[in-house]
């Protein structure tokens, strides 16, 4: 009797194993905070997210980018706003309300990129990743039509241009 029961038990430890090493493939992937420009959906991976604020009016500095439409105050820091579209050099068609700021930590300096709306945090699974870049500031694109941006990318950009 004990012998089967030490089988059977041994046979649920397995089962169990097994699940514990197909649900971590199930669910490999990323956690992004996740924003949108008409049309398209970006996402930044959440540990580089620092929060989300309201834009309140830019500061323009003359000689900036293109891509920097200005700078704002926040929490005693200055900080570099982004315009994605800009950047990317994406035609930006119509009108777009970029009220929305993602304060993003870079590995040295923490700058903006606006949105026009948050959607929240979400997963972008491994699965779903799609292969062949073709800008340098894009990390990833996902078969749902999310592009994940590097923030490191976007660090090498700013402070290039500030030399």
């Amino acid at each position: 009797m004990m012998k089967s029961n030490d089988r059977i038990l041994e046979e649920r430890a397995l089962r169990i194993s097994k699940s514990k090493e197909e649900s971590k493939s199930l669910y490999s992937g990323l956690s992004a905070l996740m924003f949108t420009i008409r049309p398209e959906r970006y996402a930044i991976p959440v540990q580089n997210v620092i929060e989300v604020i309201q834009l309140t009016e830019p500061v323009h500095i003359p000689g900036m980018p293109d891509f920097v439409p200005g700078f704002i105050q926040r929490q005693g820091k200055i900080i570099p706003l982004i315009n994605l579209k800009m950047a990317l050099g994406i035609e930006q068609k119509g009108l777009v309300d970029l009220s929305k700021v993602v304060i993003i930590q870079a590995t040295k300096i923490v700058y903006g990129i606006q949105a026009e709306n948050v959607e929240g945090l979400g997963f972008l699974p491994d699965d779903q990743l799609l292969k062949g870049q073709n800008h340098a500031l894009i990390e990833a694109t996902y078969a749902n039509s999310m592009v994940l941006l590097d923030p490191e990318a976007f660090q090498a950009m700013l402070t290039s241009t500030n030399h």
